[in-house]
């Protein structure tokens, strides 16, 4: 395929939708290879190609970071790995060097509390439950079992 304009716009409308380079290229209906030769000798192609994934970049960030606050509402998990990356001094895993293992702790509000108290316990075995006030303080750490099902009372 012949080099041009058009094609390089194509490609450029297509990363700037996340779809990625090979993704692009087949919409653009050249080949990969194509495409990587026209990076390496067609300087302006490289420049749009570059400025056309930086775009790509934020927009994907923007996305992304708005996925996880939606998911907050419904999925505790979500705003645990938002906290624990946000506020690591806080929240993240800590490993325990008295006895060289990691302890998890899942924070959560007080309306998720009871729930999370018995699906923590799912996904994390033996973590502690800290259940959170709105300004993200924990308080009353809540023990969850380090194994789950129904033996308990057997």
């Amino acid at each position: 395929m012949k080099y041009s304009k058009e094609i390089t716009d194509k490609i450029c409308q297509s990363l700037k939708q996340l779809k990625g380079r090979i993704n692009s290229c087949k919409e653009a209906g050249i080949h990969y290879d194509t495409f990587c030769e026209w990076m390496r000798k067609k300087s302006e192609f490289s420049a749009a190609i570059k400025k056309a994934e930086s775009e790509a970049e934020i927009t994907g960030k923007e996305r992304a970071i708005m996925s996880i606050f939606a998911a907050m509402s419904k999925q505790w998990t979500a705003a645990a790995w938002w906290l624990e990356r946000n506020f690591k001094e806080q929240f993240s895993q800590k490993l325990d060097h008295e006895h060289g293992e990691q302890r998890h702790v899942i924070v959560v509000t007080r309306g998720n509390a009871e729930s999370v108290g018995r699906d923590g316990a799912r996904y994390l075995p033996g973590a502690t439950v800290a259940v959170a006030r709105a300004s993200i303080e924990p308080v009353e750490p809540i023990s969850v079992p380090d194994s789950v099902g129904g033996t308990e009372g057997t």
